[in-house]
């Protein structure tokens, strides 16, 4: 009996050590994990930011080439009609695409939420990520003629959807408010989001506040990300 219960000891003396030295053992392995982690995220804001420097740099040297291409362009179509002809129709392609800063009338439209007390966790964009799609929508097939969002020029290749706790458009991450710019007939675009049961009664019935300012003239940026084509090929003239 003496041998049995000795036995016993032993063995629950055994366990407390192999717990304690698991223990240990976990609380090693998080620590190392959480200081490979945070150098890891360290090291990735440091090459983000770096990233982000030689978009700007790269931007401002585009910038400043189609100022140059625009000079020579200036000095070649004063002596040929039909290089001008083929500059204008360049330049109204560009500014349908999207690729130009373009400028004129149109409407202001602001959309944010005011959290009640108690609900400071609920965010109805998070909730209701489409209902950008359908105001942009809306613009679109009442005549607008160029949309920014959050000065984020709005183009075929555009994307809205929720990421986490963000909004991303065009590859930025935004959050409320949101800014939508249109350029196009101020009372028409007005009168096509506020009609009865339409867009702006079904923001303001999920808690979401809508301000319409027209404008005289407003200006609305370029898209400035890259548009790359990999599949789609150009139609030859038979």
């Amino acid at each position: 009996m003496k041998k049995i219960l000795k036995g016993q000891v032993e063995i629950a003396f055994i366990c407390i050590i192999i717990g304690l030295m698991l223990v240990m053992q976990y609380k090693s392995v998080t620590q190392l994990g959480g200081s490979v982690s945070t150098t890891r995220a360290q090291e990735l804001a440091g090459q983000l930011n770096q990233l982000k420097k030689q978009k700007e740099n790269l931007t401002s040297k585009v910038s400043a080439l189609e100022k140059e291409i625009n000079q020579y362009e200036d000095q070649v179509a004063q002596d040929n009609k039909m290089v001008e002809n083929l500059r204008t129709n360049t330049r109204e392609a560009r500014m349908i695409a999207g690729l130009s800063d373009v400028k004129g009338p149109g409407i202001t439209i602001t959309l944010d939420y005011t959290p009640l007390e108690g609900e400071e966790g609920f965010d109805p964009f998070l909730v209701y990520p489409e209902y950008l799609l359908l105001l942009l929508n809306e613009l679109n097939s009442s005549g607008a003629e160029a949309v920014s969002i959050n000065d984020q020029r709005i183009i075929s290749t555009s994307e809205i959807r929720l990421a986490g706790n963000h909004i991303v458009i065009n590859g930025e991450k935004f959050s409320r408010p949101f800014v939508f710019k249109a350029i196009g007939d101020s009372q028409t675009l007005q009168s096509a989001i506020q009609l009865r049961g339409g867009i702006v009664e079904l923001l303001n019935s999920n808690y979401i506040q809508v301000n319409i300012k027209r404008e005289e003239e407003m200006n609305i940026p370029r898209y400035n990300g890259v548009i790359e084509l990999d599949y789609a090929k150009p139609v030859e003239d038979q």
